[in-house]
């Protein structure tokens, strides 16, 4: 449980609050957070590459960032579901939490 992005006084429970660390953690830039330096992921570097390039590093990256980062949550497929011209990137992530299957969509 952990207080909900964008909003004052809320929270996020469950999905929701795996889902807000998981977005969290792909959309910092490492280097970010100055007492975490290495926490987040190097996505952001992949924005303007060529795509066969790209796709397959951004991948690795949201592995290596989820699991470093996420540690109750094991990450069995992500796949890119689009990349805007913005270079904004969306998931859609399945692994196991808590025992169970879950599928996460960014």
């Amino acid at each position: 449980m952990q207080l909900k992005l964008g909003a004052i006084g809320e929270i996020v429970e469950g999905i929701e609050d795996l889902r807000q660390r998981i977005k969290v953690v792909l959309e910092t830039p490492k280097g970010f957070d100055p007492h975490r330096p290495e926490f987040g992921s190097n996505i952001w570097q992949w924005v303007d590459r060529p795509f066969t390039e790209a796709m397959p590093n951004v991948i690795a990256e949201a592995y290596d960032a989820i699991e470093k980062w996420i540690p109750d949550f094991k990450p069995t497929q992500i796949k890119v579901t689009e990349a805007d011209s913005s270079g904004r990137f969306s998931f859609l992530i399945r692994g196991i939490w808590n025992g169970e299957p879950v599928e996460v969509e960014l």
